[in-house]
């Protein structure tokens, strides 16, 4: 939050270390390069220096030039003055009740098997949630889900291709609904989903582009766990999403 506006920050970590600063990035219009040393990493896979060795990120850290991408932005109640940022995602429900067991996995596993693990276990707490939701300026819908998350890239949980259509320049969000259809039939929806993301054709999931959304736990009272970036908040019961295009300058690798 110190640093001259427009420096150039070095961030050794993953998307979980990228997350709580987000605000100090975007205030002062700075550069973020990353270093790929997280969990999960999924911001660091679409920047394109995900499995990079250390000091040729570092490389490209100190002396690539910067695009832009999109940030996406959280209220968590209506008027809320104060905004939480995500880069990568916000997970809400089932896969952010999972995402709040990863810690408790073993170390020794790699990222995504730790998060597979943990959504293994949260298989024995199944359950739906009732959310009241619209995108942009459409009606308002009611909906019974087991997620409902919103993608600016296309992967979370270290590579599960949630939102394989997700693009972090678009100025779009990935809304993704999926319902709860009983025990086996979710199994074999995630085993589609660590497949490769060959869930989306699949009936009990919604996919659908949006710039602003409105999240609301129904009835009143009643909350939605919440994970930004892997990061896990607490319960909530309204969230007010939207994106903001170009938002954030980064180093991002050229694909060949």
């Amino acid at each position: 939050a110190a640093l001259p506006s427009g420096s150039r920050v070095i961030l050794a970590g993953g998307d979980g270390t990228v997350q709580p600063i987000l605000a100090q990035l975007l205030h002062g219009q700075h550069q973020l390069a990353l270093l790929p040393l997280g969990t999960g990493n999924d911001l660091a896979r679409v920047l394109g220096v995900y499995g990079l060795h250390w000091r040729a990120a570092l490389e490209l850290a100190l002396h690539a030039p910067c695009s832009r991408m999109d940030v996406g932005q959280v209220r968590l109640s209506s008027g809320q003055e104060q905004a939480l940022y995500f880069a990568s995602s916000l997970a809400c429900g089932f896969d952010a009740a999972a995402g709040a067991r990863v810690a408790q996995m073993p170390a020794i596993l790699p990222g995504l098997l730790r998060y597979a693990a943990a959504a293994f276990m949260q298989f024995a707490q199944l359950r739906s949630y009732n959310i009241d939701w619209a995108c942009d300026a459409q009606a308002t819908q009611k909906t019974k889900v087991l997620l409902a998350s919103c993608m600016n890239t296309p992967t979370y949980a270290s590579g599960m291709r949630l939102a394989p259509s997700a693009r972090i320049d678009d100025g779009q969000l990935q809304l993704v609904l999926a319902k709860n259809t009983g025990l086996l039939p979710t199994l074999v929806l995630f085993a589609r989903l660590l497949a490769g993301g060959r869930h989306t054709g699949a009936a009990a999931v919604h996919i659908q582009s949006c710039q602003q959304l409105h999240i609301l736990a129904s009835p009143s009272g009643q909350s939605l766990p919440v994970l930004l970036d892997g990061e896990y908040l607490a319960a909530q019961s309204e969230l007010h999403i939207q994106i903001l295009p170009q938002a954030l300058a980064v180093v991002r690798r050229q694909q060949h």
